[in-house]
């Protein structure tokens, strides 16, 4: 019966995939219009280390972050409109975690220094690190995909506005499919990808291709291939953007929490 369970599974790909193809190119929703919070920093506990990411901005504008336990530091380019056109990369060669950071003291960007440019190939999709961005006429990003053999490729399909599901592809022989169910509440990391075409990853517990810029909403059930994966609970204040998050990883059983603040 082996054989069996695995001619199911790959129907239920293949009937997954026409439809959604099916649902995603016959919808007509207007471009999507949220109100735009920009994040400030997201601490969060999870797994074995503690995580930061700061924000900054100077009229209103990113430019500059610490995402990886203040030891990595980000310089912004912004184009004409309003993109991300390029980002400036310092390492101050360590230091303790966890230390809040100065964004005035010049000596957090004079480390190890790379730059990685944003190539925009049309008003929304772009080209960064050899990956391309496609996102269609509704401000949804519909696939990520690269070159070579190993690459991952991601492809992600709509139900009105929200995720339906992801098909998660690393390599030729390799996929996962991931369903979803969402809560009401607007993800901060798409605030920062629509705004600015941020898709950083600010290695944060909760925060990979579970929990990331593809959603617009926020998830509370992450199921992988039919089997629940990931449960979230989320807490706002008077608006739609959560101030805390807690989060279970049923197969590591890794839990965490993650706490936001915004730019006023």
């Amino acid at each position: 019966m082996r054989w069996l369970k695995g001619y199911t599974y790959l129907l239920f790909i293949v009937l997954l995939a026409c439809s959604t193809d099916s649902e995603s190119e016959g919808n007509n929703t207007e471009p999507i219009e949220i109100e735009i919070k920009q994040l400030k920093t997201a601490f969060g506990t999870g797994g074995d280390v503690d995580f930061r990411a700061y924000f900054h901005y100077e009229n209103n504008v990113l430019n500059k972050s610490s995402l990886i336990h203040g030891w990595i530091y980000d310089s912004y380019e912004i184009n004409d409109q309003g993109k991300i056109s390029s980002i400036t990369r310092y390492d101050n060669g360590g230091g303790p975690p966890n230390q809040d950071v100065d964004f005035y003291d010049e000596g957090n960007f004079d480390g190890e220094q790379s730059v990685e440019e944003y190539e925009w190939l049309s008003g929304t999709s772009f080209l960064k690190s050899g990956k391309t961005y496609n996102v269609d006429e509704h401000g949804r990003l519909i696939s990520l995909n690269c070159g070579g053999q190993y690459c991952e490729t991601i492809n992600i399909y709509y139900s009105d506005e929200n995720i339906e599901s992801v098909v998660y592809n690393e390599g030729e022989s390799y996929q996962n499919i991931y369903t979803f169910e969402f809560d009401e509440g607007i993800n901060p990391m798409f605030a920062m990808f629509k705004k600015y075409g941020f898709v950083e990853y600010i290695n944060l517990g909760m925060y990979d291709y579970f929990f990331d810029f593809y959603y617009i909403n926020n998830p509370t059930k992450i199921y992988k291939n039919g089997e629940l994966e990931f449960t979230a609970t989320y807490h706002y204040t008077d608006s739609r953007y959560p101030i805390q998050a807690t989060y279970h990883r049923l197969e590591t059983g890794e839990r965490g929490e993650i706490v936001f603040t915004y730019q006023d």
